[in-house]
């Protein structure tokens, strides 16, 4: 008997530690992308993969100007604000940024790794993009990354160098672009 009840202790210490083992891998966070702007974002929209997912991040995005300013750090994603299409790329291709191409270009801005490609696809306008941002850098404006844009429709194709400055938690606005 006496040996018994050793062996006993032992097997139900080894029992309850394989039970809190599995109840802490059940209970594991989901994973988190920290961003530049210090945020620590639950999905990454497949940017890491290199392609933004547009039709899930459209569904956690909202049209930055109704929000209100209590709501600006509970989006579910990053986005570019204040750039229009002209800024970006090209006249000729004559379409518009949506609330889903600002929202990837803001997400690729936040978490995407310098130097790798990202690219999605606009449906509805035909419009293929591609974004390959650089490091961040410290500008008089605050947090800022740059980044090459090409653009591509049915209409022509455009190739842009521009730099986006962060100006808030997630927001990215276009400081300047260029031709390449």
């Amino acid at each position: 008997m006496r040996h018994r009840l050793p062996t006993l202790i032992v097997l139900l210490a080894a029992a309850g530690t394989a039970l809190l083992g599995c109840a802490s891998r059940a209970a594991k966070p989901p994973p988190l992308y920290p961003g530049v702007s210090g945020i620590r974002w639950t999905q990454d929209f497949g940017i890491h993969k290199g392609h933004c997912d547009r039709a899930a991040i459209s569904t956690r995005t909202v049209n930055y100007t109704l929000l209100g300013a209590e709501d600006r750090d509970n989006r579910g994603a990053a986005m570019l604000i204040g750039a229009t299409i002209d800024d970006l790329v090209a006249g000729k291709l004559g379409y518009d940024l949506d609330g889903g191409d600002r929202a990837c270009l803001g997400e690729v801005l936040e978490i995407g790794r310098a130097g790798r490609r990202v690219m999605w696809d606009n449906l509805a306008t035909g419009v293929h993009y591609e974004v390959t941002p650089a490091r961040e850098h410290e500008e008089i404006g605050g947090l800022c990354r740059r980044f090459k844009l090409l653009a591509v429709a049915n209409t022509g194709k455009s190739k842009r160098h521009a730099t986006a400055c962060e100006k808030g938690a997630g927001l990215w606005q276009l400081s300047n672009a260029s031709r390449l």
